[in-house]
């Protein structure tokens, strides 16, 4: 779309050789270098989808997801903390959403790797005699400090 008359309130518009006017409030002005925002959705918990899977393959690539993991199509809790860390990372508002200009940084040559620790997840595996154990998600069982290097971890 084409600006032609830019008013207060009221702008005048050529879209496919068409010409009119619209109410500015109805419109988001972009420039030039804000065009491949476009081609993101915001991505928050309950999102499905593949563009959900490449945001996730893309912090595992820069160390904010475990090497490891087990990726899903799926906007989880875990999701929304490691975006929050990525936006930590770069000084942008921490809420967890993957808006289209986060995921336009996180998909370009400037997104920064993870410098931070991540958080520790665990799962649930087992009950014995009263005895809870959960897989570490430090190490996903393999051992490390988190879980005494048993691999799990009992409460």
């Amino acid at each position: 779309m084409e600006y032609r008359e830019n008013g207060e309130e009221w702008c005048r518009a050529v879209y496919e050789g068409k010409s009119g006017y619209c109410k500015k409030s109805f419109l988001t002005f972009l420039r030039n270098a804000d065009a491949p925002l476009l081609e993101y959705r915001v991505l928050r918990k309950g999102a499905k989808g593949k563009d959900v899977l490449a945001v996730k393959e893309r912090l595992l690539e820069l160390g904010y997801i475990r090497k490891g993991s087990e990726l899903s199509i799926s906007y989880n809790e875990t999701l929304a903390e490691r975006i929050t860390l990525f936006q930590r990372e770069c000084g942008m508002t921490e809420d967890g959403i993957a808006s289209q200009e986060v995921q336009a940084y996180l998909f370009s040559d400037k997104a920064p790797v993870c410098t931070q620790t991540l958080p520790k997840i665990r799962s649930r595996v087992s009950s014995r005699n009263g005895v809870k154990r959960e897989i570490c998600g430090c190490c996903l069982g393999e051992g490390c400090e988190c879980c005494g290097f048993a691999g799990w971890i009992s409460y």
